[in-house]
């Protein structure tokens, strides 16, 4: 499911609370490109560059070394080679962007390969056959490491010439290779070389082969950031994830309306491992224009899979592409993606794993580690009371054209669920203070709704929230216009408005007069949090104006929440990482791959953002009463350690009660006994364990009469929680037995 598809789901209480500051850089540039179409260019075909290269010597020095790895450049090829050496026989591993096969790689290995609209045609280019071959990369030392530039061209013919005229085609590339604390950091940086406008770079794709698999065997996987997380594991056949098949996950969604994506991440983290090595590769630049790429087959090569990066610097819109059937034949490109003054335009940080730790959960706790180091996670940062009980996660809607839960009717389920025994609640009230989402109200006149009780009836339920030390968490709109505006509308890459499902967003130049008139009405009210929905899962860039790109967009939202967190308990949904670090509640967090859910052996599901954030705040997924499978949703939230989460509508609108949904959202005694039943399952295993780090998560194998899967999750304090998925007890080779359908707490 995709960004816009989750939007039209919580178009009820959606909310994007951010500011979306302008700033006086690089990016602020004319939304569109001048770009015409012109004479084909001809380019040459990859595989004329210099392919073959030579693991190093023992006795040839390293460009730097670090925790038993070092760096190295092959000069023949203008690659790097980076050796991890593991175990009393001195064992070791080669990885490089060629791929380091016993044979010549296949056609288009390369250090990086870019795709530029040259003349309005898309030509892909690589620093191997476009740059080495032709004699035109250059290398020099700095510290801790090499740069590599690699001057691009099309075909021999640009790359001969001495003096580029200003219609001529070519590119820099420049790449700089540093290892230090035993991390390799790569950094790529671009520009044209001559002042061509109708030639540009539109992507870049970034070490594809880098750790590729070589004959993998049934253990080695691929870690991907789908939804929650995923193992892909490429010499195991069969499932929904066809082999063959490039699966793409753009990092922070796509803009929208976009073509679907085959799955959607929320951090931009991957990873390999291959026998007793592995490696795990964070973005640490260039996040927002980032799609994470697995080739799960490499046809003609002995590689079987690869991961890697693929960063878009340039929209655009050529004739024929997906949304360009409202052109007049013409192109139309925007400037995407600029890296703010004196950062790299892309930066990744690659680290090594070996022997015993080359595992998927110690992959994910060292992606931790790196995402505190770029500051997108805080390492002191834990949840409130962290001992205390597990908060449920309540959602209720309000106004939703006629009162579906007023604030009398709030108060009353919050009444019946203390009396239940609910210790901690926390609570996000939709549509508070809206009373037609389709027509959102703006900021400046956000207020308690008469149709739900009004002032009066709204501080006596804020009131109540605080008696019973509930937080409430009233959602409100920033993005969505009550209606279409030229004045203050986002616009799209071709002129026209940027809209989901018929509503219209807010100008991103518009969102801080915005912001500054909702924390003026909001903080009238005095409640302890406030919920920004959709800055957790939902970035775009908005070509209105001088145009503000995704990245632009994504680092001012960054800069703007601490000021807010500092005078509310901040709740987000769908955790985009790049504004988790200041989030207290996240709900709606993915609980399972988003590509497959199946697990089918090949591709299974793997709590990768669990472990990031376990500890650090509280997170929920999907209301466990709006699945298909609520006790298989309520498991898998307990095997991930998540707050389970409800919602839950007090009245039904009298035209719509024939409809499934609505009975089954409508609250009634036994929806509360059904809620109360998961939340106090949920509380006597994981109420002690909300500010305890998880450490692992296995699937167990090899047990009689599994077929759904058996898993563990151990937390720092050595407490592990067994999920039994399967309809039968399963009994474990330590001789515990979990009753069907079950989990069940013990220690390690």
């Amino acid at each position: 499911m995709n960004n816009a598809h989750v939007y039209l789901r919580r178009a009820c209480g959606a909310v994007l609370g951010a500011v979306l500051l302008l700033c006086a850089c690089a990016e602020q540039a004319p939304a569109t490109l001048p770009v015409k179409n012109g004479e084909a260019v001809q380019a040459d075909p990859p595989g004329s560059g210099s392919y073959t290269i030579t693991a190093p010597a023992a006795d040839t020095p390293a460009l730097a070394s670090s925790n038993f790895v070092s760096l190295y450049l092959d000069e023949k090829t203008m690659n790097i080679l980076v050796r991890g050496s593991f175990g009393e026989d001195g064992a070791s591993t080669l990885w490089s962007p060629l791929g380091l096969l016993p044979t010549s790689p296949a056609k288009g290995a390369a250090a990086a390969e870019i795709t530029a609209v040259l003349n309005g045609s898309r030509v892909t280019l690589n620093t191997q056959d476009h740059s080495v071959s032709y004699g035109r990369a250059t290398h020099e030392s700095i510290k801790n490491g090499v740069r590599v530039v690699y001057n691009i061209f099309p075909n021999k013919t640009a790359a001969a010439k001495k003096t580029l005229e200003g219609n001529d085609i070519g590119f820099s590339l420049s790449m700089n290779y540093t290892l230090e604390s035993g991390n390799l950091r790569v950094t790529a940086d671009w520009a044209s070389l001559t002042e061509n406008p109708n030639a540009y770079i539109e992507s870049v794709r970034v070490m594809e082969r880098f750790g590729a698999l070589n004959k993998p065997t049934a253990t080695d996987f691929i870690l991907l950031p789908d939804g929650s997380g995923a193992l892909l594991y490429p010499a195991v056949a069969g499932g929904t994830a066809a082999e063959g098949s490039e699966l793409r996950f753009p990092v922070y969604g796509e803009d929208v309306p976009v073509q679907q994506p085959s799955g959607t991440a929320s951090v931009g983290a991957f990873g390999a491992k291959q026998g007793q090595a592995a490696f795990v590769a964070v973005i640490e630049q260039g996040a927002p224009a980032a799609t994470v790429v697995a080739r799960q087959s490499i046809p003609g090569e002995h590689l079987q899979a690869a991961v890697y990066a693929e960063f878009l610097i340039t929209p655009t819109l050529l004739p024929g592409d997906i949304g360009a059937m409202e052109q007049d034949g013409g192109i139309r490109a925007a400037k995407g993606y600029a890296p703010a003054d004196g950062e790299p335009g892309i930066c990744l940080r690659y680290r090594f794993l070996f022997g015993d730790n080359a595992n998927e959960s110690t992959m994910a706790n060292a992606i931790r580690e790196e995402l505190i180091g770029i500051n997108l996670l805080s390492s002191t940062k834990t949840v409130d009371h962290p001992e205390g009980a597990l908060p449920l996660s309540l959602t209720l809607y309000g106004e939703m054209g006629y009162p579906a839960t007023t604030y009398d009717d709030a108060r009353g389920i919050l009444d019946s669920l203390e009396r239940a025994g609910v210790a901690a609640l926390n609570l996000r009230y939709n549509s508070a203070f809206s009373d037609d989402t389709s027509k959102p109200l703006q900021t400046e006149k956000l207020a308690p709704l008469r149709s739900l009780g009004g002032k009066d009836a709204f501080e006596a339920l804020q009131e109540d929230c605080a008696d019973r030390s509930y937080d409430l968490f009233p959602n409100v709109q920033l993005l969505a216009l009550g209606k279409l505006s030229k004045k203050y509308g986002a616009r799209n890459i071709l002129g026209g408005v940027k809209e989901i499902n018929s509503i219209p967003f807010r100008s991103v130049q518009t969102v801080p007069a915005a912001l500054d008139a909702l924390l003026k009405r909001v903080s009238k009210y005095g409640t302890a949090g406030i919920a920004l929905g959709d800055i957790g899962q939902l970035l775009f860039s908005d070509y209105a104006g001088g145009g503000t790109a995704r990245a632009q967009a994504a680092r001012q939202i960054a800069q703007t929440l601490p000021p807010i967190s500092a005078q509310w308990r901040v709740m987000l949904s769908g955790g985009y990482f790049h504004v988790v670090r200041t989030a207290d509640v996240i709900l709606d967090l993915p609980l399972s791959p988003l590509l497959s859910t199946e697990d089918t052996g090949r591709y299974r599901a793997f709590p990768l953002l669990p472990i990031l954030l376990h500890g650090s705040a509280d997170y929920a997924g999907k209301a466990l009463n709006a699945q298909q499978d609520p006790e298989e949703a309520f498991l898998r939230s307990v095997a991930y350690g998540a707050c389970p989460a409800i919602e839950w509508y007090a009245n039904a609108d009298p035209g719509e009660r024939g409809k499934t949904e609505n009975k089954f959202l409508l609250y009634t005694l036994q929806q509360q006994d059904a809620a109360m039943r998961y939340y106090e399952r949920a509380n006597q295993l994981l109420g002690d364990l909300r500010g305890v780090r998880i450490l692992r998560h296995t699937k167990l194998t090899g047990i009689a009469g599994d077929t759904r899967g058996v898993t563990a999750t151990e937390y720092a304090n050595g407490v592990v929680i067994y999920v039994n998925y399967n309809e039968t007890a399963i009994k474990t080779k330590e001789g515990m037995t979990i009753t069907a359908r079950s989990a069940q707490r013990a220690f390690a």
